[in-house]
Formats: C-alpha cells, structure tokens, sequence
C-alpha cells in the first residue's frame, strides 16, 4: 500500500548522533618552529596546517571506529535526514540496544584515556624528543580533555510549524529517492573496489547484499516497489555458494547486479514502480544459469589479444543478450504479443 508523505512522516522518527572527538591537537606557536642557521621544519606527524598535535593521534583512533559504527548502525536501516537520520519507528528498539552500547564504550575509552593520560603524553614526548618542551607547555589539563570528547543520541519526532507542513512533507516524499541513491552508491563503491579488476571475490559479497536488502526492507514504507528489488536480490542470494570464493558464474552474478543496481535510471524505474516485469527479468537473469562457455570464450579471446586486459574487462564486453538464455517458443510467442517499451541503458 502506498502512503501519503504525511503517513510516512507519522512513521518516521529521526535519530541523530551527537559524538564529538577531541583533535588531539592545538595552536602552532612562533616558538614552535626555529627557521633559523640549523632549523628544521618539525614532521609531519607533529605539526601540520597551523596545529602541533599533543598526542599521537593513533590513541584517538578508537574513537574515530565507533563513531563511523555508530552511523553505519544508523544507515543501515536509515538514510540521512534533517541533519539525522530517517528511521522507522517500530525498527529503532532493534537497533537501541546496539546504539547504547556503542555509547558505553566510547565512554569506557574515553575514561581509559583520562586515566592514562600523563602517560600518554609522555608517550608522545619520547616520540619527539626535539619539541619535549613545546608538548610539555601546551599540554592540557585532563579535566579539559575529557570535555573535548561527548558521545551520545537524540531521538526525536518530526512536527512542522502551522503554515509549513508543505515544505515538510515533500522532503519526506523525497526520501525514496534518497534510499535509491544510497543503494546506488553501496553497489558502485562494491563495484569499483572490489569487482573492477578482479575475476573471483569472497563471501564479503554477499554481505554487500544483505546489507542493501536490510536497508531496503526497513525502509519499504516510503516505497512498496523496493519490497519486490528486495526479493529479486534475497533470490539471487539464495544461488550464491555459501563457502569458498565466488568465481566464474557466481563472480558474474555479482558483477552484473551491482552493475544494474549503480545504475540511476534503472533504480529510478524501480522507484517509480514503471517497466516492473523487464526490471525484474533482467535482474533474475543474473540468477540464471548463463552460457559460461559463452564466457570462458571470450576471456580466452581477451587472454590471446590483450595479455593484460582482467577478467572484469573481459566480462563487461559481453553484450546482455550473449548472456541471457534462449527463450523458450512460448516466451518468444508472450513477447512478440507484448506492447512496445521504451529502451534503457545501464
């Protein structure tokens, strides 16, 4: 059932993160730096851009991990929104839990840091001998250090002023669009980093695609046609092996679909609900059983001309219907009785 912008703006409840993170660092002084006859520019690692820093930075960066956790807990069932993020209500109790615990440990760290602190500093200062004395004159009261760091979450409700609600509600109409932008920007990234270049990848795939149908499925309020792209990929999962690299048909598979899923205009199809049946035919393709022969042919095609060129390359030099099986005379009956349809491209 499709619901009106003011029905997902009842469901929806926007958490945002408030964690802040000392830098570890403070003002560069004149004195800091001696230019003079047998000056030297202090390193990197301790100056830089106007700061000097006070510790080494590695000891923060525990903290920096929990608070990318903490907004990939959030975006997994969310998408960015009024400065939060858009999250359904009935799935934040599941996600509570989580969320407090990651609070408590980045406070169990900061206490941790408070507590070592002098230590740390004189870690730093055996570090850098040469500035002993610029650290030891800058170094801050622990009391004010714990005060650089605060880590914690509001959860809150959205109601616009009278007279305002207009501009309100088309934000939240837009955030389908939001959600299909973020899931393009999941498969591209997994395509570009993982599959580009490569001819077999590990069972990390398939967590590319549990969390795109965990996102999909906990958003599907904003737009009922992402309930059936969540349950195209749950199908295509169910095909992959469950151990061992996936290579050959199985590495197509995955480079196929996060191909279709990069692509705007056919995500925008999906959110629009249009051209449904040839959508969902053309992702169960990459479920199929394709012609590897057709495959291994062309890879050893490219492996005779091109030495160098990779087995990702090769792949996408295969046109669609090379890869698509024969259609039965039935289907090819059923499609020749069909409306003609607008072309797309991905």
């Amino acid at each position: 059932m499709t619901l009106t912008n003011a029905q997902k703006l009842e469901k929806i409840c926007v958490v945002t993160p408030q964690i802040t993170i000392w830098t570890g660092e403070t003002v560069l002084r004149d004195w800091d730096i001696n230019l003079g006859e047998g000056g030297e520019l202090p390193p990197k690692e301790f100056a830089k851009l106007g700061n000097k820093a006070l510790i080494n930075k590695e000891r923060l960066k525990v903290f920096r991990n929990i608070r990318e956790n903490f907004k990939r807990a959030l975006s997994l069932k969310g998408v960015p929104f009024l400065g939060g993020y858009a999250i359904e209500v009935s799935q934040f109790a599941s996600m509570k839990e989580n969320l407090d615990s990651m609070i408590a440990n980045f406070q169990a760290e900061l206490e941790n840091l408070c507590r070592n602190y002098d230590a740390v500093v004189d870690e730093w200062i055996q570090m850098n001998p040469k500035y002993a004395t610029s650290i030891q004159q800058a170094k801050l009261p622990v009391e004010k250090v714990r005060g650089r760091f605060s880590a914690s979450y509001a959860v809150n409700k959205v109601l616009p002023l009278d007279g305002e609600e207009e501009t309100l509600l088309q934000q939240v109409g837009g955030l389908h669009s939001v959600l299909m932008h973020e899931i393009r920007k999941e498969a591209s990234e997994y395509l570009r980093k993982s599959l580009m270049g490569n001819n077999k990848i590990s069972q990390k795939a398939r967590s590319v695609l549990k969390r795109i149908t965990t996102k999909l499925d906990a958003l599907a309020f904003l737009n009922p046609n992402v309930v059936t792209l969540s349950g195209i990929l749950k199908t295509i999962d169910l095909t992959l092996p469950k151990k061992g690299y996936l290579e050959g048909e199985d590495f197509f598979k995955m480079y196929s679909l996060m191909s279709i899923l990069s692509s705007q205009e056919l995500t925008e199809k999906i959110s629009q609900g249009s051209d449904m049946g040839d959508i969902q035919k053309l992702f169960s393709s990459c479920a199929s059983s394709f012609p590897e022969q057709k495959l291994e042919e062309k890879l050893l095609e490219q492996q005779t001309t091109e030495p160098t060129a990779s087995a990702a390359d090769s792949i996408l030099d295969l046109e669609l219907d090379e890869l698509l099986p024969e259609p039965s005379p039935v289907e090819k009956q059923e499609e020749e009785q069909k409306p003609e349809l607008d072309t797309f491209w991905f």
